[in-house]
């Protein structure tokens, strides 16, 4: 089997958890199209290891640099804008979309590391209100901008994924200070000195 590419959303990102140094590596560009247009464009063909941080919704117990593994990805804002409550239904809701469903991922039993279900947007929550609407359509507990893109490629592909999220903000809250960012860029850093070779291990044999 092919050797895990660890994928990340930028560079920043990378040059900030030097514990991965030395893996074989993907920086896609934010956004779920940079991910698929990355991937077009390399010949990568093995498992993949997605990193990085994340907003944490409301009520979910989890805090700046909480470490996570994400069991699930939806898309959380693919489908129709609606004038009534909920405002929004998710493209799945419809005949024509009946074919876009979550994707799972692949969560290893690590400590006490939770696994939480993932939503992926191109517009970062900004109201209270559209963060609970996501975090209760989905039962999603984090968002990012390019989980779902690259466990939809893994999983269209027949390859594992890991993905693993550190919270650097809590959605609708915008709180993106840069000293919240390093907090989670080190947890992320911490975790993979302490647990890297187990999560290598855990891709590894990982059954599809």
């Amino acid at each position: 089997m092919a050797a895990p590419t660890i994928v990340v959303a930028s560079e920043v990102e990378w040059q900030a958890l030097s514990p991965l140094h030395g893996l074989k590596h993907l920086v896609t560009g934010v956004g779920m199209p940079a991910v698929y247009r990355s991937f077009l464009e390399s010949d990568i063909a093995g498992p993949l290891i997605s990193i990085g941080i994340a907003g944490a919704y409301r009520d979910t117990n989890l805090q700046i640099g909480d470490v996570v593994f994400v069991g699930s990805e939806v898309v959380g804002d693919l489908g129709m804008e609606l004038p009534d409550h909920p405002n929004f239904s998710p493209l799945w809701d419809f005949p024509f979309g009946a074919s876009h469903v979550k994707v799972d991922l692949h969560a290893p039993v690590i400590g006490s590391v939770p696994v939480v279900n993932g939503c992926t947007v191109s517009t970062v929550t900004g109201t209270r209100a559209t963060g609970i609407r996501r975090r209760d359509i989905f039962g999603a507990s984090i968002e990012t901008m390019e989980g779902y893109a690259v466990a939809d490629i893994a999983n269209a592909r027949g390859v594992r994924c890991i993905q693993i999220r550190a919270i650097s903000n809590i959605a609708a809250e915008r709180d993106m200070q840069p000293a919240n960012i390093r907090v989670a860029l080190d947890a992320l850093s911490k975790f993979w000195i302490q647990h890297g070779t187990d999560i290598l291990e855990a891709i590894d044999e990982a059954k599809d």
